[in-house]
């Protein structure tokens, strides 16, 4: 028997075991004042890369707010206040601003003062901050595309506040700040080149050796 066919095929599934890849992308943005508006890019999947097996797309906000109390009561007054900073997103990518949309908002982002005691006069308190991130398995098919490109990622943050307890003869401001950010990962299959590798070169080698002794072993007619 020929014994090359079994080195070859050895040969090729050593090739073939490239292990799975993963490619992060990511973008970030500074607070600004609300009503916040930022956007951010990220890159679609080349197919010409590989085999798209799995996209998890996490998008994260943080928000800053500071109260701004005056108590014109002439008594002390016994308050909690909270603030709610809403995060909405969508996207230029169809498949994907679809989910984001149906999202409403993406980002709650809560924040209290706690009990607070208020002498009369002003009182600021803050600024204080919090930040929420939300992580999504989506379909592959989403992102591929056929010699690569982008795509856009909207955020837009919106403010409100309340005042409970004592609230009689106290005033309060909100300041906020919130900015977004947005990290993929794309888990792949890169293609195989097909380039033999030297310990597959050996192999053949070793194979070819084989065939020419089975020859030379051959008795003359």
């Amino acid at each position: 028997m020929n014994r090359i066919f079994p080195a070859l095929l050895l040969a090729g599934l050593l090739a073939s075991g490239l292990p799975a890849q993963a490619a992060s992308l990511s973008f970030s943005n500074a607070p600004q004042a609300n009503p916040m508006n930022q956007s951010g890019t990220l890159d679609l999947f080349d197919t010409s890369i590989g085999t798209l097996q799995s996209a998890k797309l996490t998008i994260f906000g943080v928000g800053y707010s500071t109260f701004a109390f005056n108590n014109t009561s002439g008594s002390p007054r016994n308050v909690t206040a909270t603030s709610e900073i809403s995060i909405y997103t969508s996207s230029s990518l169809s498949g994907l601003a679809n989910i984001l949309n149906s999202l409403s908002p993406t980002l709650a982002l809560t924040t209290s003062t706690g009990p607070l005691t208020l002498d009369a006069g002003f009182t600021s308190v803050g600024p204080i901050a919090n930040s929420k991130s939300l992580e999504l398995d989506l379909d592959p098919s989403i992102f591929l595309s056929t010699g690569g490109g982008n795509f856009t990622v909207w955020c837009e943050g919106s403010e409100r506040n309340s005042l409970q307890g004592e609230t009689s003869g106290v005033d309060m401001k909100l300041s906020s700040t919130s900015g977004c950010g947005a990290t993929l990962v794309y888990d792949y299959l890169p293609n195989v080149a097909k380039v033999y590798e030297p310990a597959s070169l050996a192999l053949l080698g070793i194979g070819l050796m084989g065939v020419l002794a089975n020859r030379r072993r051959k008795p003359r007619a």
